[in-house]
């Protein structure tokens, strides 16, 4: 995750040391494009973010993050 300035985005503020989501199941390490997950879009209850996605452009998934462990882990 990283978070960006609203006046020059180009210049990050604050970056997780790792990605918050990255291909792990099956379905996204194989396929037409093996190992790429891509965004499709999400929805934003309260702390919750339901994010559908792209695996191995085959197939359309979905995984439930918190915002507050998405925060907690920026440095």
């Amino acid at each position: 995750a990283v978070v960006r300035g609203r006046a020059r985005p180009a210049k990050g503020l604050a970056r997780s040391d790792r990605p918050i989501m990255e291909p792990s199941a099956p379905d996204g390490l194989t396929g037409f494009v093996g190992n790429v997950i891509f965004t499709n879009g999400r929805i934003v209850e309260g702390d919750r973010i339901v994010m559908y996605y792209g695996a191995s452009d085959e197939v359309i998934c979905r995984a439930d993050l918190s915002v507050r462990e998405i925060l907690e882990s920026l440095k």
